[in-house]
């Protein structure tokens, strides 16, 4: 028989390429009265109160937690169970098994509803009522809100304490829901919609993985479930395919309550009548250069340095291609390049600005009577070349007053404090955040150590430490720092980027004492909009520092 304490360490298993719990725990049950015999084949017979079923004995999964082989029928096979108050419960695709049991163990097995199936056990040779097993209560979503996408002509019903993220991608070709806004929880479950001329299906998919058929819109689609919590559905309308991306989170808890979210979803989700972009006058120049993929939204545009001058904010068409395909090679965007720029000189469009990233993306500037355009190309031998063109549709638009996110912090008694006397170096920091990082690389003979504290593991507030000899490449080029670290002497060093729409700003601040030198940056929310200025938070976290402390 199972330990009993099955049930404080609940084991996993793959369903449809997921990992997903195991077991559910049952707290109590229909009382099944009356008493129960042993049948010298092992088998269990119908009784008056149920009736048996069955179905292929290998479909049930092995699991850590098993019963002794011994205890089982020939042929019968461990699954996944968990002990909880004499019930033992497993997970299984199909709800319907046939149990076979000996040597004075009987099992009565009870369908309940899909996925779930509990096992009562009891010896045989003991004649006290059994108690059975209630469903843990389903979880429910209250109210339902409609998503409605009218460039590409689909609508969809989403929880109603979800949010739309859509605007995040600034694109309407792109809509995401989710059940918390971008960047502000560790664990989301979301769903996402894209479209594209083409689909990717991996044939045969991976290990652990599934593929399968769901209907969609009254169509039959494909869906592909991973093995990291992320299903791929893909429908095909009028020629173009739909991706839609269910990801339940990496919370397995949540995994029923993902499904019953996600299945309202594909059930709800239908085609409608699309309503075409309008096109201002300047698509005219260019829509016979290349096959164009259209979209709409909103972009920051300016002729100057967006770090010495906040660029406005407009309404945009833009308009993407792939260039011109060619056998063997990656595609050519040169080409129709080239046609863009002509026709722009040839009615008046002067460039104002060009940027490179030197990663392999080009984007120049161009202005006529106030009025901006982008053309933008982009090299890549991975994800393929691609030239994009932005056309302003509106004047500047009136932007929304941001309040200044710099709350003042105390450091309290409840701060969390990281220590390593190796490299001599302590930090304390709120307790809030978490050490993500805390690991030591080595270059030879050299040992460094890298620390990223964070209030999340990815986005949100994070400071990161790099503590290095000092004989192993050493920041120079700094110039005195206010930022102190104890009473140690600090520089620092500031750096921005306008590659983008937006102005990256950057500092590094370091001290060397011993043979080490230690270096903390700020990610980039650490820094106050348009300065150099350190968030108090972080300001805080750095005079906590103790340094050279062996």
């Amino acid at each position: 028989m199972p330990p009993s304490g099955a049930a404080d360490n609940a084991p996993t298993e793959r369903v449809a390429g997921r990992t997903t719990p195991a077991a559910r725990r049952f707290p109590g049950g229909v009382g099944l009265g009356g008493s129960h015999r042993r049948v010298g084949d092992g088998k269990v017979f119908e009784k008056p109160y149920g009736k048996r079923v069955k179905a292929p004995v290998e479909s049930m999964p092995k699991a850590p937690t098993q019963l002794l082989d011994g205890a089982l029928a020939s042929g019968v096979k461990n699954f996944d169970c968990e002990r909880a108050g004499g019930v033992y419960a497993a997970l299984v695709r199909n709800a319907k098994m046939e149990i076979l049991a000996k040597w004075g163990l009987i099992f009565l097995v009870i369908c309940v509803s899909d996925p779930v199936v509990t096992f009562h056990h009891r010896n045989a040779f003991q004649s006290s009522p059994l108690l059975g097993a209630q469903k843990t209560p389903s979880p429910t979503v209250t109210g339902w809100q409609v998503y409605t996408n009218k460039l590409l002509g689909y609508q969809f019903e989403y929880p109603s304490s979800w949010v739309d993220n859509s605007a995040s991608y600034n694109s309407q070709r792109i809509a995401e829901v989710a059940s918390c806004p971008v960047n502000t929880c560790d664990d989301v479950q979301s769903f996402n919609v894209q479209m594209s001329k083409s689909r990717y299906v991996p044939d045969p998919v991976p290990d652990n993985w599934t593929k399968g058929k769901v209907s969609v819109a009254g169509m039959q689609a494909d869906r592909i479930s991973t093995d990291h919590g992320l299903d791929d559905v893909w429908v095909r309308n009028n020629g173009n395919w739909y991706r839609l991306q269910l990801f339940y989170g990496t919370d397995v808890s949540k995994r029923q309550l993902g499904d019953l979210i996600f299945n309202h979803i594909l059930g709800s989700f239908k085609f409608i009548n699309p309503q075409p972009l309008l096109t201002p006058a300047e698509y005219d120049l260019f829509k016979n250069i290349a096959a164009w993929t259209l979209d709409s939204g909103t972009a920051n545009l300016s002729c100057n340095d967006v770090c010495k001058e906040q660029p406005a904010l407009y309404q945009v068409l833009s308009m993407r291609t792939a260039g011109v395909e060619k056998q063997g090679e990656n595609n050519d965007v040169d080409t129709p390049y080239k046609a863009v720029v002509q026709n722009l000189a040839a009615n008046g469009w002067q460039k104002c600005k060009t940027l490179n990233d030197e990663a392999g993306t080009i984007t120049e500037t161009y202005v006529k009577n106030g009025k901006l355009l982008i053309v933008g190309r982009h090299y890549s031998m991975g994800a393929g070349n691609g030239l994009g063109i932005t056309i302003t549709t509106s004047n500047p638009l009136p932007r929304k007053s941001q309040p200044v996110d710099n709350p003042i912090v105390s450091v309290t008694s409840d701060w969390k404090t990281y220590t390593n006397h190796e490299f001599g170096f302590q930090i304390s920091y709120p307790s809030d955040w978490k050490v993500w990082l805390a690991g030591v690389d080595r270059a030879g003979s050299n040992k460094m150590l890298t620390i990223r504290l964070a209030t999340k593991q990815y986005g949100g507030d994070g400071f990161r430490v790099m503590i290095t000899p000092l004989n192993f490449h050493p920041l120079t080029k700094g110039s005195p720092s206010d930022y102190p670290i104890g009473s140690n002497r600090t520089e620092e060093s500031k750096s921005e980027s306008s590659l983008g729409a937006r102005c990256d700003r950057g500092i590094m601040i370091w001290t060397n004492v011993g043979s080490y030198q230690y270096v903390f940056t700020p990610e980039f929310v650490g820094l106050l909009d348009n300065s150099f200025q350190l968030k108090d938070v972080y300001q805080k976290i750095l005079s906590s520092v103790r340094v050279g402390i062996f």
